[in-house]
């Protein structure tokens, strides 16, 4: 073990890098008084001053600043709601989380995992094939799944009848992600000493090969990915059409896309003078990397997934 990381377990007084100013002396009037400095109290504050321009903002709170439930026991963020303005409302909010840590250059520790809600009841399925059904409808991937899948995606759970509840299904969410607004508060060096790999992955949803067939997509589409479609002249893209075989979505199974960063002595450098995410991410690209948004568009161009997948899983 490290002697600094040993040296930093052992401190009765673990003196971590502050992350946010200390609080300042009220001002006798506001234009805005969020009660309660967690998540969303945080978020309003936030987008009133980025997007309305409203900056005289006080957020109170009785114990300390993003020392809400996202702090304290770890945020689920997803979009398989029930009623369509909900399912567009925190899809939009998925959207946001996505580029949150790259916007703010401050790791929120983002993490997606995949969301399941578990259906051990009859009634449960009924539910939950029908926010698949509104889900799909909406844009959001999500999907009625059974054992043998949940099996292959979640093996620590116990599938068998010899309990209370058997499970039946659950709604799979792939986007579903967590997130926190505190970090661990290693020191740099220790980091840069012991990393010699950092990875991302996502699951990509297959193109089901029974019913795959060519498409041509909007302009809106390339817009939307922020691209130039010219980057796909000669180049068939396909969807799935929906079929008996893949229950109409399209789709037959998922693949694994990983973005490798190798900590160089160049990103090692950047680490220890705490460089900014964006910067460590020109000099990886720089250095040979490929993205999940570039290792994303190559399997659309291999006619294996499709383009409404990229902009899904790399939507930031």
């Amino acid at each position: 073990m490290p002697f600094g990381l040993l040296k930093y377990g052992l401190s009765a007084k673990y003196p971590a890098r502050r992350h946010f100013p200390k609080a300042k002396d009220l001002k006798p009037a506001y234009d805005v008084v969020i009660v309660g400095a967690g998540g969303h109290g945080l978020a309003a504050a936030y987008y009133l001053a980025k997007d309305w321009g409203i900056t005289n903002i006080a957020v109170l709170d009785k114990g300390y600043l993003a020392g809400g439930n996202t702090a304290r026991n770890t945020a689920i963020i997803r979009s398989n709601y029930l009623t369509p303005d909900g399912v567009r409302f925190y899809d939009e909010s998925v959207r946001l989380y996505q580029g949150l840590s790259e916007e703010f250059d401050y790791n929120i520790m983002y993490s997606v995992r995949g969301h399941f809600t578990l259906a051990h009841t009859d009634a449960a399925m009924r539910t939950s094939r029908w926010r698949a059904e509104v889900n799909k409808h909406m844009g959001v991937d999500s999907e009625l799944i059974y054992p043998d899948e949940i099996q292959r995606l979640c093996p620590s759970l116990n599938l068998s009848d010899d309990v209370r509840y058997p499970l039946l299904g659950a709604l799979y969410h792939p986007p579903g992600a967590i997130a926190r607004l505190d970090d661990m508060g290693i020191a740099p060096f220790l980091i840069s000493s012991s990393v010699i790999l950092s990875c991302a992955q996502r699951l990509m949803r297959r193109i089901c090969s029974h019913c795959k067939e060519p498409v041509t997509y909007p302009a809106k589409m390339y817009q939307d990915l922020n691209m130039d479609p010219g980057i796909f002249e000669g180049v068939t893209l396909y969807r799935g059409r929906g079929c008996d075989r893949c229950k109409n979505s399209g789709y037959a199974g998922r693949m694994a896309i990983i973005e490798a960063m190798t900590v160089t002595d160049e990103v090692r450098r950047l680490i220890i003078t705490r460089s900014s995410a964006r910067e460590m991410g020109k000099v990886a690209i720089g250095q040979g990397m490929r993205t999940l948004r570039m290792v994303a568009l190559d399997r659309a161009r291999e006619g294996v997934s499709t383009l409404e997948q990229v902009l899904l899983l790399t939507a930031h």
